[in-house]
C-alpha cells in the first residue's frame, strides 16, 4: 500500500471519527429535547437507597467537567494510536454505544437529581450549556469515559499511564454520583455499557465468521467421507 493510500485512509478514519463527536453531540441534544416535552409525571425517579448515601459535594465539579476533555481529546488521542482496523472498529463501536444509549434514554425517560443548593459555577454551565437533567439512563458521561479507560490498555504500555488514566477515570464516574448529576443507577448502568460495548470492540467479526466458515466445511467434508 502506498503512503498515499494511507494517508487517505487515516483522513477519512479522522472524518468518521469528527463524526461520531458530532453523533454523539445531535444524539444529546435529540435527547433532552424530547425528554423535556414530556409531562413530569412521565419522568422516571430512578432514586435508590444508594443516593441516599452518597453526600453532595460541589467542589467535585472539577473531575466532572474535566470528563469532557478526558472523553474527546484523551480519547481521541488512545483511539488514534490504534491500528487502522481496531480504529475502525472503534468508530463502529462508539457509533453503536453512543446510538444505543440515546434510544434507552428516550425509552426510559428519567430525571437528574439536581440539588437545590446547587454549586454557582455548576449552575452556571448549566444555564451557558443547554445542559438540561433530561438524558439520564444510561448515563453517557460515565460510558463515553470508561470505554477510551478500557481501551487504552491495548494501546499504552506504561503502567503510570495506565494508572493516572484510571483514576482520572475513576475520579470522573465518581463525580457524576457526588455532583447529583446522575443516579446510581444511571451509573452504573453506564460502567455496565461500556464494558459490553469495549467486548463489542475487542471481538473481530471476520476472524469469527472464518471459523465458522472452517467449521462448516470441515463438518460437510466429514459428513461427505462417511
Amino acid at each position: 500500500m502506498s503512503e498515499e493510500t494511507k494517508k487517505l485512509q487515516r483522513n477519512i478514519l479522522l472524518l468518521l471519527i469528527i463524526g461520531v463527536a458530532v453523533s454523539h453531540i445531535l444524539c444529546w441534544i435529540m435527547v433532552n429535547e424530547i425528554n423535556r416535552r414530556l409531562p413530569p409525571s412521565q419522568l422516571n425517579n430512578l432514586s435508590t437507597i444508594f443516593d441516599n448515601w452518597i453526600p453532595y459535594l460541589g467542589w467535585t465539579f472539577i473531575p466532572y467537567y474535566l470528563g469532557n476533555f478526558y472523553m474527546s481529546f484523551w480519547a481521541f488521542f488512545i483511539v488514534w494510536k490504534l491500528p487502522d482496523k481496531k480504529l475502525l472498529r472503534a468508530v463502529y463501536t462508539y457509533s453503536a454505544m453512543i446510538l444505543t444509549g440515546a434510544l434507552l434514554e428516550i425509552a426510559v425517560p428519567a430525571h437528574s437529581p439536581y440539588p437545590a443548593d446547587m454549586n454557582s459555577i455548576q449552575q452556571l454551565i448549566h444555564e451557558k450549556s443547554y445542559s438540561g437533567p433530561y438524558a439520564c439512563f444510561p448515563s453517557m458521561h460515565v460510558a463515553l469515559t470508561v470505554l477510551p479507560a478500557l481501551i487504552l490498555f491495548s494501546v499504552i504500555t506504561s503502567k503510570w499511564i495506565r494508572l493516572l488514566s484510571t483514576v482520572l477515570a475513576v475520579l470522573i464516574v465518581a463525580s457524576t454520583l457526588t455532583l447529583k448529576e446522575h443516579f446510581f443507577i444511571d451509573t452504573l448502568a453506564g460502567v455496565i455499557f461500556s464494558f459490553m460495548f469495549y467486548g463489542f470492540w475487542r471481538l473481530d467479526f471476520k476472524k469469527l465468521f472464518r471459523k465458522q466458515e472452517k467449521g462448516w466445511k470441515y463438518g460437510n467434508t466429514k459428513r461427505e467421507t462417511i
